[in-house]
């Protein structure tokens, strides 16, 4: 793993904007040197192979820190655009529509304030993230009572975990493990389709066939058009693809962002019709798709 910013510190980048301007934590992933790698001697293979578990244990990482819901403590409903603090570290995330919220955050001791407009703020201290079942984020929820006077009106130690994703916590330590790597992978059912490269035609057609196989878990629609007027596609998977699930973290893959980086779209076709095809079919790949949107 290389530090980029030893290549080059660019500032007020995309993943800059993500971050500042909404609740997203985004990374640039260089794959290769060589963009064109073969994909008639194994090469394109090669890479797919490198990067397959990368990509799964990407989807789970959404899952650290802590994460919750903020209601009103009368009504019961959900309260949006509260601002979740953590002492110590200057920027807030905030609350969505249906009041759930997400924190990326390493192990450690936290104090954890929000605020809402129209409520007073409330504060629990000593939260401990131990991120131990590395999948397995803290469940936190806050419930605001309605008012405008600035104190915090709870000292709460939290320690309970949420167990939800114990199972995809243990394939995870088995991926990492050399020892039972193979296992898993062996189980999982591989793509029939040879190792190719796609031009703008042939991908369009590739997702869109992937969609009319898998049409209860994808989702295909253009986000707006290239300098030549090219649809820009995306791809959902989901157990509820067109529903932004309340509680769910969402994990985007974004793949040739320039034109002539065409390993980084390989991958991810390969990855989606993985992640199809084993749904259904693999426990683990099942709870991936179920547990994140």
């Amino acid at each position: 793993i290389t530090n980029g910013a030893k290549w080059y510190d660019v500032t007020g980048g995309m993943q800059d904007f993500n971050y500042i301007h909404s609740n997203a934590f985004e990374i640039t992933i260089e794959l290769s040197c060589c963009k064109y790698l073969s994909s008639q001697n194994g090469g394109l293979e090669k890479e797919w192979d490198n990067n397959r578990e990368a990509l799964l244990n990407y989807m789970e990482m959404s899952h650290l820190g802590i994460k919750g819901f903020i209601r009103d403590s009368h009504a019961r409903t959900a309260i949006s655009g509260a601002l979740i603090q953590i002492e110590g570290i200057l920027h807030p995330v905030r609350s969505v529509l249906s009041g759930a919220y997400w924190r990326l955050l390493l192990p450690g001791l936290y104090k954890v304030t929000v605020t809402a407009s129209g409520y007073l703020p409330q504060t629990k201290y000593n939260v401990n993230v131990t991120n131990k079942n590395i999948t397995n984020a803290l469940r936190l929820d806050f419930d605001l009572q309605p008012g405008s006077v600035d104190v915090s009106i709870s000292n709460q130690d939290t320690t309970s975990t949420n167990k939800i994703y114990d199972t995809l916590s243990d394939y995870s330590r088995k991926l990492m493990s050399s020892d039972s790597r193979d296992e898993i992978l062996k189980i999982l059912i591989e793509p029939t389709d040879k190792f190719q490269y796609h031009n703008y035609e042939s991908m369009v057609n590739k997702l869109k066939e992937l969609n009319q196989q898998y049409p209860n878990i994808t989702s295909i629609y253009s986000i707006g058009k290239s300098v030549e007027k090219r649809d820009l596609w995306v791809i959902i998977i989901s157990d509820q693809p067109l529903v932004h699930e309340a509680g769910e973290p969402e994990v985007r893959y974004v793949g040739n962002i320039h034109g002539d980086e065409s390993v980084g779209r390989e991958c991810l076709i390969r990855f989606i019709e993985y992640l199809c095809v084993n749904y259904r079919k693999n426990d683990y790949v099942t709870k991936l798709i179920d547990n994140v949107s």
